[in-house]
């Protein structure tokens, strides 16, 4: 099941269409989103960090925290390509048909007198599947050095960041890549009106006809557009 966590002030009301009874409000907003029992005695809970993502998985005491697995689903292997490694730091590095994409190391931890005790840990490689002659499945799971059983433990697979493009109507974002210094480059399509989609000065900045391709270029540290 899941349910919200840590209600905050305000409410929202949903006020699309012209039928009242497919109206919604007083939609309560909260910090977090809890999913219970994804594996036993294992909660994974989101929740924003200054307007980032994140997600924890809480391992209850008892429980283990081996249970947990991460696929990764379509990826591309062949002619000797290893579509999936953890580097020498603990990162995950993933290779797909649209480039690397990299996984900080697990922040593992608990909280013992209001202070975080960090527990080392680390990803391993589990079984992986073959759809084809170069697409693969590839299972992570977690490995914890000891700890103490009787208390939560916290494993935070480390997000490094998670950020919003868009405007009032349907955008749409088709291929993404990452420089050498970390500054993404995004292009779709979009149907917002320049008015709500950023755009850069330009010879040309009105909205024509259904969509409008773009192309964003986004800081290495996610927090806006170049």
């Amino acid at each position: 099941p899941m349910k919200g966590v840590d209600t905050l002030p305000g409410k929202s009301h949903y006020l699309i269409g012209n039928d009242p009874k497919r109206w919604h409000t007083n939609v309560a907003a909260y910090a977090k989103v809890l999913y219970e029992g994804v594996y036993p005695g294992i909660d994974l809970i989101y929740y924003g960090n200054q307007r980032h993502l994140e997600y924890d998985f809480v391992v209850a005491p008892g429980a283990d925290p081996t249970s947990i697995q991460l696929a990764f689903e379509g990826l591309v292997g062949g002619h000797g390509l290893m579509p999936l490694r953890i580097d020498p730091g603990g990162d995950i590095l993933l290779q797909t048909a649209g480039g690397k994409v990299v996984l900080n190391a697990p922040l593992i931890y608990q909280e013992i007198k209001g202070t975080k005790r960090i527990i080392p840990g680390r990803y391993v490689l589990l079984r992986h599947e073959t759809q084809g002659p170069e697409i693969e499945t590839q299972k992570v799971g977690f490995e914890v050095a000891s700890y103490d059983p009787t208390r939560p433990l916290i494993i935070d697979p480390v997000l490094v960041y998670s950020t919003y493009l868009g405007g009032s109507d349907w955008d749409e974002g088709n291929s993404i890549v990452v420089d050498t210094t970390g500054n993404a480059y995004i292009t779709g399509a979009t149907d917002s009106s320049e008015a709500t989609f950023p755009v850069a000065v330009g010879p040309d900045l009105t909205h024509n006809g259904g969509w409008d391709a773009f192309v964003a270029k986004v800081r290495a540290d996610g927090t806006g557009l170049v």
